[in-house]
């Protein structure tokens, strides 16, 4: 079949769009396939290696935490923003670590022992200034008026492995402090 130039530039027009979509389509393709896999997540230890404060706890702890804070940092950009880093996490949540510590730190309770909730409301990376973690806590005693436990401490970088180190020392002077109360 014999067209004319007119008829193969209508037809062209008519068809352009599509295949114009089909070659972008088709180079998008080829320039996602080439690009590099994302990074995997790395997983943090933040517990305290100390050894006990006492060989035995007269009191039970019972550990929560604000419902926010999970394995991932969080990290304090603003006074009031704080975000989430998905690529750095901790090997579990902030109230596991903090449950954690304070079980390695104390022992286990004696028998019939009053309890004392504790409650972990920042478990954070600052880096608005010198990186710090920090970690606040609000404790309570049976039948007596919440208090707040904070401990910080500086990180030499804001590589996620000197924060991690960070928060263990944090969570170390935490516990330290929650010793001399209870």
């Amino acid at each position: 079949m014999n067209r004319s130039p007119s008829a193969c530039r209508s037809w062209l027009l008519r068809h352009a769009g599509g295949l114009a979509l089909g070659v972008s389509c088709a180079g998008l393709a080829g320039c996602l396939a080439t690009n590099p896999p994302a990074p995997a997540p790395r997983w943090f230890d933040p517990r305290p290696a100390a050894a006990a404060l006492s060989p035995a706890c007269r009191v039970a702890f019972r550990v929560t935490a604000a419902p926010h804070l999970g394995r991932e940092f969080a990290v304090r950009t603003g006074e009031r923003e704080l975000a989430f880093d998905g690529l750095h996490q901790w090997l579990d949540t902030p109230r596991d670590v903090v449950e954690q510590a304070v079980a390695r730190a104390f022992g286990p309770p004696e028998p019939g022992a009053p309890s004392v909730e504790l409650h972990v409301v920042a478990f954070e990376i600052d880096r608005t200034a010198t990186p710090r973690a920090r970690v606040r806590l609000l404790w309570r005693k049976a039948g007596e008026s919440v208090q707040e436990l904070r401990a910080e401490a500086a990180a030499a970088s804001l590589q996620p492995g000197d924060c991690a180190a960070a928060m263990a020392l944090a969570l170390a002077q935490l516990l330290g402090e929650l010793a001399k109360k209870v």
